[in-house]
């Protein structure tokens, strides 16, 4: 333990592992808003890739699944994507600012020490910092799983309407003296042979 301000080998490796724990949750930090960046610059891109990717799956899956099940799989897609692309950065900043709490609920001489040192302050505007990376991460990806909803709902909504599925058989009842061979034709009984014969018959 450290006594009358003298450092200590415990010490000294607990401040080595703090200084790291902060470097590197302000490396996810500008790791986060580079990749904003990268995001905002290739947006178009991304958008005409998205675009292909869709036509290309819709010709290939079109006779194979049916509008709910591939939004399922783009859905899945998305979350995956998230996952591998906030989550680390995610777990990383949560757990930071759960180790920063425990510090900031220090009492006694401990916590006046660190608020001489400025220990405090400094944790406090860490903590700041990173709930604010951690809330763009999440307004981000719901910015993504909003969109992706809205491609959802649009293309739900420009499905033909009392369109009947292959194989389906329509039902046709005929009115009496209709003929189901040909539009406009009368039946047999209505003919002039008919006619003929039931008077050949009847002489």
């Amino acid at each position: 333990m450290e006594r009358n301000g003298k450092q200590s080998r415990i010490g000294d490796e607990n401040r080595e592992i703090a200084n790291d724990n902060a470097e590197r949750a302000q490396l996810y930090t500008a790791e986060f808003e580079l990749q904003n960046e990268i995001d905002r610059k290739t947006a178009n891109f991304d958008k005409w890739r998205d675009q292909k990717r869709e036509e290309i799956e819709s010709a290939q899956e079109h006779k194979k699944l049916d509008l709910d099940r591939r939004q399922h799989r783009e859905k899945d897609r998305l979350e995956e994507r998230l996952k591998q692309t906030y989550g680390t950065a995610k777990e990383t900043l949560k757990a930071e600012v759960a180790a920063i709490d425990r510090k900031l609920e220090a009492k006694g001489v401990r916590k006046v020490l660190r608020d001489v040192f400025g220990k405090t302050r400094t944790d406090k505007e860490a903590r700041q910092d990173m709930q604010a990376t951690l809330k763009s991460i999440e307004a981000r990806e719901k910015e993504q799983r909003r969109i992706l909803e809205s491609r959802h709902k649009k293309n739900a909504g420009n499905r033909p309407a009392g369109r009947r599925p292959a194989g389906s058989v329509q039902s046709v009842v005929l009115k009496p003296g209709e003929s189901s061979f040909r539009t406009g034709a009368r039946p047999y009984s209505q003919t002039r042979n008919f006619r003929k014969q039931a008077r050949l018959q009847m002489a």
